[in-house]
């Protein structure tokens, strides 16, 4: 029996993940019209997310669109935008480097034409609702505990060019194929798999291999008779799926937008961000370094009725600290948010000519996907209410916030980080944080990032100019060095041209030869 509690795309994809481990998933929406060559769709993995544009041919002013809408993509939905050209020519090619889009990748699209159709009995698979074209996908289940042999889902239906067009998304759990997941999409005759998930534990035992053979199933019985996959150009995934009767159709290569990877924190810059103990060997033991937020902030965050506006809070005092440790206008990171069971990289923008309390309701807890996936950034951030959900370290540097307890504890490995800095860390967030909740109408250029330690120091300890000044002559602090040190070198002479050494002379002998000329 499946439960009627709907999840969000995203929400389902990271469940997933969480309960299975996938390294891969597939997760496709908003699919545009393909009329005209233009087939474009955004695809959510359990990390990162996409959005593709894939060209399929036509006019040059349709390929125009490609890049116009990739763009697009880039600035109106903040997410990774790529675009897919079949086998691209020199011109269009020199045309996408000119937009800012970099080729980084080639794809094999193969195709199996000896599909034979099926009536349509759903006799392997057994399907569920259909969701109209538009709408985010929805996956009802009871905790993901499926109780069926599996489930295809009609995932979103509407004609395309006269055509029926459908996507399915297929899950399975039982004995024969455990916690798999697949995707396929169908147009008339046409079926595409995009994608073939089993988690990494149960790969290598034939049952993806099983999987591969109920999604061409789904296919026959939805009247497919040739059935598209595409997987890495010259990689064991091709020369496999050619033993099984697929030739490859053409190759097509990926152009990413530079611009929007350069515009955020790049994995290396967050490395650099504190001081490094390399020299140590990898132990992965954590440290907890607890710092107390002050009284009057503390009663201030308790006190706030709004979760998502406390997570606001917390997140953007996070974001502004890696803004100024790194300099970057975009900082994005990792972050647990209210449900500890998803993490999700977000993005926040900090624009320092606007007022704190408007860089608060900009809500910069949308998801935001750059070059840091989940599993890969080692910065995350959390805001509980209780602290027992924190057994589980999955990131060499975590920080999380117990507004209720009045603390900020910090989570590290020792092996890569110093002590020292977490801790200036702890000060320099807990000075930001206070600064955030007392002062809203401030613009964030004021923020204070120093303590009331390291002003000092860097004001009055490291300002310390004032000397008591000698009252005695140069000859007089001469003759007294010569005092001193009578036979150590005062004077080096050297004889340019010539290879002879340089003329040393001690502090006894400049003496008498100064006062020799007196």
């Amino acid at each position: 029996m499946l439960s009627q509690n709907p999840l969000t795309q995203v929400d389902a994809a990271l469940l997933l993940r969480k309960h299975y481990d996938f390294q891969q998933g597939c997760f496709v929406s908003e699919l545009q019209d393909a009329a005209g060559g233009l087939f474009a769709f955004s695809e959510i993995t359990p990390v990162p997310m996409w959005n593709h544009v894939a060209w399929m041919g036509g006019t040059e002013a349709q390929f125009a669109e490609v890049i116009g809408l990739g763009s697009a993509w880039q600035s109106g939905r903040n997410r990774r935008p790529v675009i897919y050209v079949p086998e691209p020519t020199a011109e269009q090619v020199d045309r996408l480097r000119a937009a800012g889009f970099d080729k980084f990748d080639e794809e094999a699209w193969m195709v199996c034409a000896e599909l034979e159709p099926a009536p349509r009995t759903n006799s392997s698979v057994k399907s569920v609702n259909a969701i109209s074209l538009g709408e985010f996908i929805k996956v009802f289940s009871d905790s993901f505990q499926i109780k069926e042999a599996g489930y295809s889902r009609v995932l979103k239906q509407a004609p395309t060019n006269g055509q029926a067009h459908s996507q399915h998304f297929i899950l399975f759990d039982n004995q024969s194929i455990p916690a798999s997941v697949g995707t396929l999409i169908s147009e008339g005759e046409i079926g595409c798999i995009y994608n073939i998930g089993t988690p990494p534990d149960k790969r290598g035992r034939g049952f993806g291999g099983r999987l591969f053979e109920h999604i061409a199933a789904v296919a026959r019985e939805n009247g497919c008779t040739t059935l598209f996959l595409q997987v890495e150009n010259k990689s064991a995934a091709q020369h496999l799926y050619e033993k099984h009767g697929f030739r490859t159709a053409f190759i097509r290569a990926g152009f990413r937008l530079a611009a929007w990877k350069s515009a955020h924190v790049e994995r290396t810059k967050l490395s650099n961000l504190l001081n490094f103990r390399s020299a140590e060997r990898s132990t992965n033991r954590y440290v907890r370094e607890t710092r107390s937020i002050p009284a009057e902030t503390c009663n201030y965050l308790t006190k706030f009725n709004d979760p998502v506006g406390l997570e606001n809070i917390c997140i953007t005092a996070w974001a502004y600290l890696l803004h100024r440790y790194t300099g970057e206008e975009i900082a994005t990171f990792t972050t647990c948010g209210l449900s500890q069971l998803i993490k999700r990289p977000i993005s926040v923008a900090i624009d320092r000519t606007a007022k704190i309390k408007e860089l608060l309701g900009k809500q910069p807890v949308a998801p935001a996907h750059s070059e840091i996936e989940a599993r890969e950034s080692f910065l995350c951030v959390h805001q509980h209410k209780n602290p027992s959900h924190l057994d589980e370290n999955q990131f060499p540097l975590e920080v999380h916030f117990l507004g209720e307890t009045g603390r900020i504890e910090i989570i590290f490995r020792s092996d890569l980080f110093s002590k020292d800095s977490i801790r200036r860390m702890g000060a320099h967030l807990t000075t930001i944080l206070d600064y955030i909740v007392h002062h809203p109408e401030a613009l964030v250029s004021d923020i204070e990032l120093l303590s009331a330690a390291e002003k000092h120091q860097v004001l009055v300890e490291w300002n310390q100019s004032s000397f008591e000044a000698s009252t005695q002559s140069l000859i007089h602090l001469f003759e007294a060095q010569v005092e001193k040190t009578p036979d150590a070198t005062a004077l080096l002479l050297a004889r340019t041209g010539t290879s002879q050494p340089a003329e040393q002379m001690t502090y006894r002998q400049l003496n008498r030869r100064a006062n020799r000329l007196a």
